[in-house]
Order: structure tokens, then C-alpha cells, then sequence
């Protein structure tokens, strides 16, 4: 039988590709919040990668997006793969905190079992258990506790000049060493309450409500090592100290700088905190952190 003009010039039509099925977690909703601002050579791959690590829910807030972030994001939701909320932000209101008091309103958020706030330049990596939220949430509530405090690992450009379109995590492999302070940034996976808990960048905040009863004292939270965190950080805090820096059980993977095309992109379009001038020269030496593999 004769194949149609169609198949002539196009070949045999090809299956249409399997979307991944969102996990769903033994540990109920756990949920990744985020902003951003014009990242979509980078967008699918932090999706995809955060899906596989077992996120049940993504909550993205973008604003001013100039590069089709925000079309990508509306389409991962028709498709179910993420939530994309606008950022509308008030006159006076930087993006960041803009951002944090819609999710605090956020049904999505609301309803979240566990959660975790962090930015498109970070990759959460796991080493316990099989890799997987599931196995590192296992073992969390297995120290009688209910969150965890992962601090950054600053990785640098590596020597790479232009931009590409090779993954992120795969591209970019030389990385500060471990005891390198400076890189001690932390974001905070925890059980989360509304009630009780005002989310934050790095870590949330106890709601004053609770402070003077004895809700405060029957929190727990652990290292990126599986030990315990020290009490002050309970109440303050955005950094790991000497005494609770830990990479054992889990890592937050930073991008700050990438390629050097990268960089001028991002210090063209500037970040979701509206600085002036943050990606500067100084902010590049910092960050371009080539030390170990």
C-alpha cells in the first residue's frame, strides 16, 4: 500500500513522548516554593531534576520575565508538572519578599506536609538512602525530628567561557571544599504549619504566638549530617557554623556564576531582589569556587 504524501516527506509519525508522572510521596505533600526571574535555559532542567529527587509539588512565583520563563511555567501546569503564580508585588516590596507572603497564602503551600524554599541557581542533592526525599524524610523522622538545615555547596564555572546547552549539574562539577565558611548559606526542609510557621528564604520563622509556650521546645531539626542542630537556631540563624556544618545526608548544590556568557546574562537581567549591582566583579571572585571536584 502506498504511503501518503505526509509519510513520504516526513517519515513515519513518532509515538508522542511520555510526560513523567508526578511522584507521589509516602511522606504526603512535599512541596518545592521558588521565584524566578528570566531563567529559562535553565527552567527544565530544575524542574526535571527536583521531580526525579521527589517533589511532589513545584510552586514557582515569577515576575518581569522578559525571556518566556513565565510561558514555560504555564505550560509545565496545563501539562500538571508545576504550579506558576504571577508575583504581583507592591509598590516598595522587593520581588523575594513578595514572593514568600503569596505562598504563605498559597492553598497549594498551605496544604503541604513538607516544604522547601529555595531559588533556580540551587539543586537540593541527596546522599542518603537511595537518593530520593522519601529516603532522606525517612530518616529524619527516624531522629525524631521534623526538618532538616542543608547548607549550600558553592560550585563554580570550572574554567567554562560560553554558554551552552549541556545541563547545569553536568557542566559545572569543580565546587569550593567543604569547610570553605563563606559558602554557608543554608535552606530548610521542614514540616510545615501555617499556623505556626512564616516561611522564609533560608529557614522560617517561628510564628510570636508560639514563642512563649512550649511549642518551640518540641521542634528538632538536624544537620545536612543527620545530627541534631543546635537550639539558638530554633529562633535565628541563616548560616551553618563550624558545629553544625554537614554535607553527609544532603547538600544544596549552588550555581551563583556558571559560564562567563552566563554571568553577563544574569547581571543584565538582574535578580529577584532587585539589588543593584549584585553580579559585579566581587561577587564573581567570591563565588567562582574551583577547588575540588
Amino acid at each position: 500500500m502506498a504511503r501518503s504524501m505526509t509519510d513520504q516527506q516526513t517519515g513515519p509519525r513518532r509515538a508522542p513522548a511520555r510526560l513523567p508522572r508526578r511522584h507521589v510521596s509516602r511522606h504526603g505533600m512535599v512541596t518545592a516554593v521558588s521565584m524566578m526571574k528570566d531563567e529559562g535555559p535553565y527552567l527544565l532542567e530544575w524542574v526535571a531534576h527536583h521531580m526525579a529527587v521527589g517533589f511532589t509539588d513545584l510552586v514557582v512565583y515569577t515576575n518581569d520575565c522578559t525571556d518566556g520563563t513565565d510561558d514555560m511555567l504555564i505550560r509545565l501546569e496545563e501539562l500538571g508538572l508545576a504550579h506558576h503564580r504571577r508575583n504581583t508585588i507592591p509598590e516598595g516590596v522587593k520581588p523575594q519578599p513578595s514572593a514568600l507572603k503569596h505562598a504563605q497564602a498559597e492553598p497549594v503551600v498551605g496544604k503541604s506536609d513538607w516544604v522547601l524554599v529555595f531559588d533556580a541557581d540551587e539543586f537540593l542533592s541527596i546522599r542518603h538512602g537511595d537518593g530520593t526525599l522519601d529516603t532522606l524524610i525517612d530518616g529524619i523522622k527516624a531522629e525524631g525530628a521534623d526538618g532538616m538545615v542543608i547548607t549550600w555547596r558553592i560550585f563554580g564555572s570550572g574554567g567554562v567561557q560560553h554558554w551552552s546547552r549541556d545541563f547545569v549539574t553536568e557542566q559545572y562539577l569543580m565546587a569550593a571544599p567543604p569547610m570553605w565558611n563563606k559558602g554557608w548559606g543554608v535552606k530548610t526542609l521542614f514540616q510545615f504549619d501555617p499556623e505556626n510557621w512564616k516561611l522564609g528564604i533560608h529557614r522560617p520563622k517561628m510564628k510570636n504566638k508560639v514563642l512563649d509556650t512550649d511549642y518551640p521546645a518540641g521542634i528538632k531539626w538536624l544537620n545536612g549530617s543527620g545530627r541534631e542542630m543546635e537550639d539558638y537556631f530554633k529562633f535565628r540563624g541563616w548560616r551553618s557554623i563550624v558545629r553544625t556544618v554537614g554535607y553527609d545526608w544532603a547538600q544544596m548544590n549552588h550555581y551563583a556564576v556558571k559560564s562567563i556568557d552566563s554571568y553577563a546574562i544574569r547581571k543584565f537581567r538582574g535578580n529577584v531582589n532587585n539589588k543593584k549591582d549584585k553580579y559585579n566583579g566581587d561577587y564573581w571572585a567570591l563565588q567562582d569556587r574551583n577547588e575540588v571536584r
